[in-house]
């Protein structure tokens, strides 16, 4: 366990290991996104995560985690969107931090999409395997969005495989592909599997206040 010892003299146990520090979120400009080591597949998967979205009058999909096709969370214009045209009339909340928790049942081509205490269901049934997984976009870097992410844990058969806390680095660490990041570098660090996961566009995240 780790641990932080603050002025004061109290002690508390910490989520992250000493390299990092966690904040309150970090926030993507349009231009940065990170990809996961996760792919859809026949799974049920679930996204649940916290975020403070600046609606747009983009008509464009903008995702802001999954991948193509069947297993995203995106924003068309001021409207939460799940797999494309399949559940689209969740109005985007701008002012203050969404919960958002999404299952994907491939095997039943179920879509359920709540969104603090809206619910949609749906059936969706071209879902496409394979793709990677992403946050602040597609897992390919496509559908870029802007927002502030203050979690998101994504569940696959009712195990949580990546539980996402943002932050960011007090010293050189490594990142999940093995490259040397400086101190002050922002991301996610997964603490299921321990990885540091970075930004994989351009530009640099912001990142709101530490915890």
């Amino acid at each position: 366990k780790n641990f932080n010892i603050y002025k004061d003299g109290n002690v508390k146990e910490s989520a992250l290991p000493v390299e990092y520090q966690q904040v309150e979120y970090i926030e993507s400009t349009g231009t940065q996104y990170i990809k996961t080591n996760l792919r859809s597949s026949n799974d049920v998967l679930e996204y649940i995560a916290s975020v403070a979205s600046k609606a747009s009058p983009e008509t464009t999909q903008k995702a802001l985690f999954g991948s193509t096709n069947g297993f995203n969370v995106s924003i068309v214009s001021k409207l939460y969107r799940a797999t494309k045209q399949c559940i689209t009339n969740i109005v985007v909340n701008s002012d203050e931090f969404d919960k958002i928790h999404l299952t994907s049942n491939p095997q039943k081509s179920k879509i359920d999409l709540k969104i603090n205490e809206y619910r949609q269901v749906g059936s969706y049934s071209n879902f496409i395997l394979g793709n990677y997984l992403g946050v602040f976009a597609y897992g390919n870097g496509d559908a870029k969005s802007s927002y502030m992410l203050k979690t998101l844990k994504i569940v696959i058969n009712d195990e949580i495989k990546i539980n996402f806390i943002p932050c960011y680095a007090t010293t050189t660490v490594t990142n999940v592909d093995g490259d040397e990041c400086d101190s002050g570098t922002i991301g996610l660090y997964d603490t299921v599997e321990g990885k540091f996961y970075t930004n994989k566009g351009s530009g640099t995240f912001l990142k709101g206040n530490n915890v």
